[in-house]
């Protein structure tokens, strides 16, 4: 068995962002909401975060230099796309903020999730 040799700071970002301008753990944030949506658990959908939010408080908060290293990469491969996906997220956070009540806001809730996929798969 041979030993890996540990990463730079540039090959660990190449490898987290791969060939996608947005990396694919952006959609963790939405799988909650998402799955909440699917079994009808409206009242504990809760609200989204930015991008920069999220890669700050939830997918790196031990390694902050790395959570700016990925938003910088992400603003530089496709500052349009990190545009769109606030964008998406705080029209996503008015909708939650008045709470999902009824099949028609739920809806209108998957019409953006589906959005968000869009922007990040796409």
């Amino acid at each position: 068995m041979t030993e890996r040799k540990p990463q730079t700071p540039q090959e660990k970002l190449k490898e987290y962002m791969g060939k996608q301008p947005l990396p694919v753990d952006a959609w963790n944030t939405f799988s909650a909401i998402n799955l909440n949506l699917a079994v009808e658990n409206w009242a504990a959908i809760k609200p989204a975060l930015s991008y920069a939010e999220y890669m700050r408080q939830v997918q790196f908060p031990n390694d902050p230099e790395f959570a700016e290293a990925v938003i910088a990469a992400s603003n530089q491969k496709s500052l349009d796309r990190v545009a769109r996906y606030d964008d998406t997220v705080a029209r996503i956070n008015v909708l939650i903020g008045k709470g999902i009540k009824s099949k028609k806001q739920a809806e209108a809730l998957q019409t953006l999730l589906q959005e968000m996929r869009e922007i990040i798969f796409k």
